[in-house]
C-alpha cells in the first residue's frame, strides 16, 4: 500500500477514535442507582463544583478540575491530529480546537459582571480555556513528523489516565452525598478510546520506520 494512502487511513481512523472519545465524554460518568438521573463528565463537574467540601476543602476544585482538564486533553488531540498544518483537515482542527476552547469559557456573567469573579468555579472555568488555547497553539506548533508522533502517543496516554482518575475523583465527591452514584460508561469509553489513539499512533510510527519511510 502506498505510504500516502496508509497514512491517509491512519488520520482516519486517529479522528474516528478521538470522535468515540468525545462521545464518551457526554455519555454517563456517574448514574443515580435509585433513580434516572446520570451526569456526563460536564455535568459531574458542574454538580461536584456545587458541594461545599470540594468548593472549599482541603484540595478546593479538585475533583471538577480533573474533570475539566479531560476536555484540555482533547483540545490537545485536536490540534496535533493533522499531519499537515496547511490542508483543509488542518483548517478544520484548527477551528475545532478554538471552539473547544470557547465552549470551556464561563458563563458571559463572569465578562460583564465583576462580582462573578470571585466565583471559584467561573475563574476555573476561564483558567482552564486559557490553558486549553495555550497548549493547542503550542501543539499546533510542533513540527510534524516524529515530533507530533511524540506528543500525540504520550497526550493520549497521559489523558487515558486523566479520565479514569477524574471518573473516580467525582465518584469520591458524589459519595458525601445521600443518593447512591454508580460509575458509568463515559470515562471507559473516553480512556479507552484516547488510549487507543495513542497506540494506533505508535504502531503506525513504528511501522514507517520498519519500513524506511520518511
Amino acid at each position: 500500500m502506498p505510504v500516502s494512502s496508509r497514512s491517509g487511513r491512519n488520520e482516519a481512523v486517529l479522528i474516528a477514535l478521538l470522535f468515540v472519545g468525545g462521545l464518551g465524554y457526554i455519555l454517563p460518568w456517574a448514574a443515580a442507582a435509585s433513580s434516572a438521573l446520570t451526569f456526563s463528565a460536564y455535568d459531574l463537574a458542574e454538580w461536584t463544583s456545587l458541594i461545599p467540601g470540594v468548593r472549599h476543602g482541603a484540595e478546593p476544585m479538585a475533583a471538577p478540575g480533573q474533570l475539566r482538564a479531560v476536555l484540555i486533553v482533547f483540545t490537545l488531540l485536536i490540534a496535533l491530529l493533522p499531519r499537515r498544518r496547511r490542508s483543509a483537515a488542518g483548517a478544520l482542527s484548527a477551528a475545532a480546537a478554538l471552539a473547544l476552547v470557547i465552549a470551556q469559557l464561563p458563563p458571559l456573567e463572569y465578562f460583564m459582571d465583576a462580582g462573578f469573579h470571585a466565583d471559584v468555579n467561573y475563574g476555573q472555568q476561564f483558567t482552564f480555556s486559557v490553558l486549553s488555547l495555550i497548549g493547542a497553539a503550542l501543539c499546533w506548533m510542533v513540527p510534524r513528523g516524529t515530533p507530533r508522533t511524540i506528543a500525540l502517543v504520550l497526550t493520549g496516554a497521559i489523558g487515558s489516565v486523566a479520565a479514569i482518575t477524574a471518573a473516580m475523583r467525582g465518584m469520591e465527591a458524589l459519595a458525601g452525598l445521600a443518593v447512591g452514584f454508580s460509575l458509568g460508561v463515559g470515562p471507559w469509553i473516553t480512556a479507552a478510546s484516547i488510549g487507543g489513539l495513542a497506540l494506533v499512533t505508535l504502531r503506525s510510527y513504528r511501522r514507517a520506520e520498519s519500513n524506511g519511510a520518511p
